[in-house]
């Protein structure tokens, strides 16, 4: 009897197991943006306005893109000793858990092909600062997202709110967030 059975269970565990292993899809994980770009509450954008900001994701030939338009407008010119730092925080049911921080100086960062943010500077033709005010209007550019691939994953599924800021030394200068989405995403043939 108990050979009848752990036969049973092996033939259940291979054969059976086995068919339903081919049955599985395959998943990935995609970046959703969720919210149009806003200001940070309470807090007056007098130096930089990026409400009029267009973006979205969608399904590139390579892979995820962003696309972006719209228009940046700026009230003083961008310095080259301003920092620009982006905040994290994933979205929770109890309150924001913080995640990340990075910081740049803006000045340094103009000839860093590498950087994510470069073909937005390149389309709006900045390459040297001071960055005269100015209304900055963005055709509708696609971004590639390989900068975030390494977060795409099952660990980092959620809700997430980005925040951006232009800081003059220690004075934050201008401050805008947007929210996104990290989720699976079943093959198509599933």
């Amino acid at each position: 009897m108990e050979i009848t059975a752990a036969f049973l269970f092996l033939f259940n565990f291979v054969v059976i197991g086995t068919k339903c292993a081919d049955f599985q899809c395959d998943v990935t994980y995609a970046l959703k943006i969720t919210s149009s770009v806003s200001g940070c509450e309470d807090f007056k954008n007098d130096f930089m306005d990026c409400t009029d900001l267009i973006l979205g994701t969608e399904k590139g030939d390579v892979g995820n893109i962003a696309k972006l338009g719209g228009k940046v407008v700026t009230a003083a010119d961008i310095s080259c000793d301003f920092d620009c730092e982006v905040d994290i925080w994933k979205v929770l049911d109890m309150g924001n858990e913080y995640m990340y921080n990075m910081k740049v100086n803006f000045g340094s960062s103009l000839k860093d092909t590498d950087a994510p943010w470069y073909p937005v500077l390149k389309n709006l033709n900045i390459t040297e600062c001071p960055v005269p005010s100015n209304v900055f209007e963005m055709a509708e550019l696609e971004l590639s997202l390989d900068c975030v691939k390494d977060v795409l994953t099952h660990e980092f599924c959620g809700d997430y709110r980005i925040q951006f800021c232009f800081i003059d030394v220690t004075d934050k200068i201008s401050c805008h967030t947007l929210d996104i989405c990290i989720f699976e995403v079943e093959a198509d043939d599933c």
